[in-house]
């Protein structure tokens, strides 16, 4: 089962979907969209204007071949919630609050309404509703372009046309939400790779990379390339979000880092104090013997906590711990 995935369940919350919606996805071209270009490390941020990155992360490339997915998922009541794993991308509130839990670190992340979280590939986390009924959300996933249909048996929003992965070892990856007035316009610049985007209330018109104007009302979305222009159009305000591919970012430095290695050797006891007057030379040690310590030394780091060699040669009584700061 890929990340997301889960059996198939009835959804009580699809009866309160907004009418109209639908998935909308762009044939940009009959094979793989190439990558817009390749951004340098100190580019500035996708957010222009009064929008706002709500969530980023830097994260290798899950495949050569990507594609943006949007499904439409339900953060049941806490005592429901099941813990699962997760495709890399963002997890996006919709109209009511959730809250994720990491259970291998018990830390917590409270997503209010309109408010993200960027999802490392293949992290298990349970999403849960802080109201008393289970809460909608979006999953927002960047994968392997045959898992663009894949919704794990929710709802699949957009599956989205497949494109090349930049190449390189890691990328910033960002969400940039904003929200337009009537006839607002609002600009994406262009990254390494075509952008996501996803309406969430109200109409926007999307414009770039020499296609048509796309027009998506809320809950639909558009994988396109290029430097982008929002428009929102009908009589109230329209939000969105965009996720980006921006770009490559170093390796960090390796840190400094020792070893230490311990012989521990058996002398006869009348040898000790000549051992020590000759300073332990071979000479005045010719009569030890290699002593195996059982359990293995350990030793106690700065924080209290004990560690085990991870070298050890019983025969010659050597114990050693390598890469240590």
């Amino acid at each position: 089962m890929q990340p997301d995935g889960r059996v198939g369940r009835s959804r009580g919350w699809n009866r309160r979907l907004r009418a109209g919606w639908a998935a909308l996805s762009l044939a940009l071209a009959p094979a793989l969209v190439l990558a817009a270009m390749q951004l340098a490390p100190d580019a500035p941020s996708p957010a222009t204007g009064h929008a706002q990155v709500i969530a980023h992360g830097v994260a290798p490339m899950p495949a050569a071949d990507l594609a943006w997915r949007v499904v439409l998922d339900t953060a049941e009541l806490p005592a429901d919630a099941a813990i699962e794993e997760r495709a890399l991308g963002f997890a996006l509130a919709d109209r009511a609050a959730i809250v994720i839990n990491d259970p291998a670190s018990g830390d917590q992340t409270r997503l209010a309404a309109g408010e993200a979280s960027y999802v490392r590939g293949g992290a298990r986390e349970q999403r849960a509703s802080l109201g008393a009924i289970p809460a909608p959300y979006y999953r927002l996933g960047l994968v392997p372009s045959a898992q663009a249909s894949d919704a794990g048996g929710d709802r699949l929003a957009f599956g989205g046309s497949p494109f090349t992965a930049p190449a390189g070892r890691a990328f910033d990856i960002d969400l940039v939400r904003d929200v337009l007035q009537s006839g607002e316009r609002g600009t994406l610049p262009a990254t390494s790779a075509p952008a996501l985007v996803l309406v969430t209330d109200g109409t926007i018109d999307v414009s770039g990379g020499g296609q048509l104007p796309v027009r998506l009302a809320a809950g639909q979305a558009a994988s396109i390339d290029g430097a982008l222009t929002l428009t929102a159009t009908g009589a109230r305000p329209a939000a969105y979000v965009a996720a980006t591919i921006g770009p490559e970012v170093p390796a960090p430095p390796a840190p400094p880092s020792g070893s230490i290695t311990m012989r521990v050797l058996g002398c006869p006891q009348t040898t000790l104090a000549d051992a020590k007057a000759a300073s332990f030379s071979g000479q005045a040690l010719a009569s030890c013997g290699p002593l195996a310590l059982d359990p293995p030394p350990t030793l106690t780091l700065a924080n209290g906590n004990a560690l085990a060699p991870d070298r050890s040669d019983p025969t010659t009584a050597t114990y050693g711990w390598t890469s240590l700061l």
